[in-house]
């Protein structure tokens, strides 16, 4: 599937949320994330989640907090991959720290050693697009 048009792009340590209308569907928003591991090794999946499963990850990804700067958000790329965000802790100026890494059946790809940071601004511009997501699937 292909995007009509882009919207925004977000990384995530090596995952790549892309935002967008797709060609097939101009009345909808979704999503298309990618995931660079070790060894050459990805993942890449259009508009990989369901309703449920997209406010699971809003609503975790909500909690975070310089108070509460841990949790690990899974999202489901096929019946036995997933791409895991694994946020570890906060710091004033760089945000939260955060390893981006693809887990699988018999699989596991680690992308770099000491993962990044994600700034709260940019952690809060994927929630609302990701919002966006659920109200294109719920119909609102």
């Amino acid at each position: 599937m292909q995007f009509e048009q882009v919207h925004s792009r977000i990384s995530i340590d090596s995952a790549i949320f892309t935002f967008g209308v797709p060609k097939e569907s101009p009345n909808s928003f979704c999503y298309r994330i990618f995931c660079a591991g070790e060894s050459s090794y990805s993942a890449e999946r259009f508009d990989p989640s369901s309703l449920k499963e997209l406010k699971i990850i809003v609503n975790q990804l909500s909690q975070l907090s310089p108070d509460k700067p841990r949790a690990t958000v899974k999202i489901k790329v096929n019946r036995f991959m997933s791409v895991r965000l694994s946020f570890k802790k906060y710091n004033e100026d760089k945000g939260f720290k955060v390893k981006a890494y693809i887990l699988g059946f018999f699989y596991f790809s680690s992308t770099g050693f000491l993962g990044s940071y994600v700034k709260v601004e940019q952690l809060q511009n994927l929630i609302n697009n990701l919002n966006r997501c659920i109200e294109s699937k719920s119909g609102v």
